[in-house]
C-alpha cells in the first residue's frame, strides 16, 4: 500500500484491509468502469463528498467509481486495452513489475466519470497474475497535475483493493483459486 499512497500522492484516512494477487485466465472482460460498493466501506465512504462522485448501479449494487484506477502486473500475460482513449495504441501490454494507473474523471468535469477511462483486461494463453485497486476521494491530487503543484496539500483519500472481479466485467468462473466473496456487514 505504501507505494500506491506514494504515487497517487493520497493522504490515506482508512487501512486497506486486505489486497488480493489473482491469477486469471479466461476470455477477455468487457469494458467496464471500475468502482467500490458504497457498503462494503461506509464508515471510509463518509469522508467522500459522494455530490462529486459518479454512481453506478449493477445488479443492485450501487458503487462509486474511483478517482484513481491501478492494475498492478506480476506477469507477462495479457494487458489493458482503453478502447475510448486517444492513445496510440489502444492496448499496455502487461510487464512484470509494472503498475498501470490511471484518473477515471477529469475535476472540471465532476461528478461526470471520464469515459475515455473505460477498460477492460485482456488475457493471454497463459494465467495473468495482477493485482488490482484504486483511490477514493473527492478530488483528484493536485499533485498528479504536474511539478509545479509538487508542494500542494496533500489530497485526503483511502485505497481500496477488491477481492475479485466481477462475472459481468471478467472472465468469471475461470480462476485457477477462486476467492470466497466478502462477508456481509
Amino acid at each position: 500500500p505504501q507505494v500506491l499512497q506514494h504515487i497517487s500522492h493520497i493522504q490515506d484516512v482508512a487501512p486497506c484491509g486486505k489486497a488480493w494477487i489473482m491469477d486469471v485466465l479466461g476470455r477477455d472482460q468487457g469494458a467496464h468502469m471500475d468502482g467500490w460498493e458504497v457498503e462494503k466501506s461506509r464508515q471510509s465512504m463518509q469522508m467522500l463528498d459522494l455530490s462529486k462522485c459518479s454512481i453506478q448501479c449493477h445488479n443492485g449494487f450501487n458503487t462509486v467509481i474511483p478517482t484513481l484506477s491501478f492494475v498492478i502486473y506480476f506477469n507477462d500475460s495479457g494487458g489493458i486495452s482503453f478502447p475510448r482513449a486517444s492513445l496510440s495504441k489502444p492496448m499496455i501490454s502487461a510487464k512484470r513489475g509494472r503498475i498501470v494507473m490511471f484518473q477515471n474523471y477529469d475535476d472540471t468535469n465532476r461528478p461526470a466519470h471520464n469515459p475515455k477511462a473505460l477498460h477492460h483486461g485482456v488475457y493471454g494463453q497463459s494465467f495473468k497474475r495482477v493485482m488490482t485497486a484504486g483511490v477514493m476521494s473527492s478530488e483528484t491530487p493536485l499533485q498528479l497535475q504536474g511539478p509545479e503543484f509538487a508542494n500542494a496539500p496533500v489530497t485526503r483519500g483511502f485505497l481500496y483493493a477488491p477481492i475479485m472481479h466481477r462475472s459481468n466485467t471478467s472472465c468469471g468462473d475461470r480462476y485457477r483459486d477462486s476467492p470466497s466473496p466478502p462477508p456481509r456487514p
